[in-house]
């Protein structure tokens, strides 16, 4: 399954290739040739200037507004991003880059109802298919479960292996119909398919969901077996492990893991709180004494700190 950026960047190479063998463009035609232009390389700061500069003169076509759109989108400014796809859908409700891009922030924001009556219309057509996945993130980051299912459902219908959708779903079906029927899905799409990190990671997190933890470790392994780059992979196992049996030898593993990521204060705060629950409050004092110069402020690693040193004096009191 291509990823949200390699699909947003199709649609703007789609519509530089149809722009090929254009002469003479109108004002209008020529301020949405350069902003595509602009967030297509990249330079979404340069297209956002563009347009500010420029939109007061000149009326701006809907395409252009989803190309600010997606320029905010690049600079992760999800409010602008959603304020002109907003605008876009208003002028053009075919228009799917601009679906995805209101659909996508919607999510985001937990706004529901424009966006579900367009994911909606989209799911009726034969046609759509990337943005089925932007729809099945939409109904879940709203817990509108029931919708999800529904969206990966047809999702699957019309791309039966796709394993960012069959992840999803499985995710999905632990919402609504819970641990059996998930792992029932796994198996039988497993059988068929080749599972990804991705599709793993979500069968992992529906069980999170679920609070079985131990049983989530499992798949958040299986995940991390396949790609291991996943600092929130591992961040979801640390945290399995507090909830769950804080298995300390699995612990050590994600501990090992963390000497390549020596900069994240979160993932040495949650390794040395699952040590101190566990026993071992020599190395929950390394981990949250990593933490603690990484983020002297944070008022949470303070009070962790003081909780581990307090432990020691104690027992030599004792």
């Amino acid at each position: 399954m291509k990823s949200i950026v390699q699909i947003l960047t199709s649609f703007i190479a789609a519509s530089a290739f149809a722009l090929v063998g254009c002469s003479k463009a109108t004002p209008e035609k020529a301020l949405e040739n350069e902003v595509r232009s602009l967030t297509n390389a990249w330079r979404g700061l340069e297209a956002i200037e563009k347009f500010n500069s420029r939109s007061s003169d000149i009326t701006p076509t809907p395409r252009t507004l989803s190309y600010v759109s997606l320029a905010y989108y690049n600079e992760d400014d999800i409010a602008n991003c959603h304020k002109f796809a907003d605008q876009a859908t208003d002028l053009n409700d075919e228009d799917e880059l601009a679906a995805m891009l209101y659909i996508l922030t919607s999510g985001k924001l937990k706004k529901f109802e424009k966006a579900h009556s367009i994911a909606q219309k989209w799911l009726k057509k034969p046609e759509a298919e990337d943005i089925i996945q932007q729809i099945i993130i939409f109904y879940n980051d709203t817990e509108s479960y029931e919708h999800a299912l529904e969206a990966s459902s047809v999702g699957l219908k019309r791309l039966p292996k796709d394993d960012t959708i069959a992840g999803t779903h499985a995710h999905t079906l632990a919402m609504i119909k819970g641990r059996d029927a998930m792992l029932g899905f796994v198996q039988t799409w497993t059988s068929r398919n080749r599972p990804t990190a991705y599709f793993w990671e979500n069968v992992g997190r529906g069980l999170y969901r679920l609070e079985q933890y131990d049983e989530a470790v499992t798949y958040f392994n299986k995940s991390l077996s396949i790609d291991q780059e996943q600092a929130d992979v591992v961040q979801l196992i640390a945290e399995s492990l507090q909830h769950g049996t804080h298995d300390l030898e699995q612990l050590a593993k994600i501990a090992e893991w963390s000497k390549n990521r020596p900069d994240s204060a979160k993932l040495q705060n949650q390794i040395a709180v699952v040590y101190y629950l566990g026993g071992d409050k020599e190395k929950a004092l390394e981990h949250i004494e990593n933490a603690y110069k990484l983020e002297p402020t944070n008022a949470q690693y303070i009070k962790n700190r003081n909780t581990v040193l307090g432990s020691f004096k104690q027992a030599d009191q004792n």
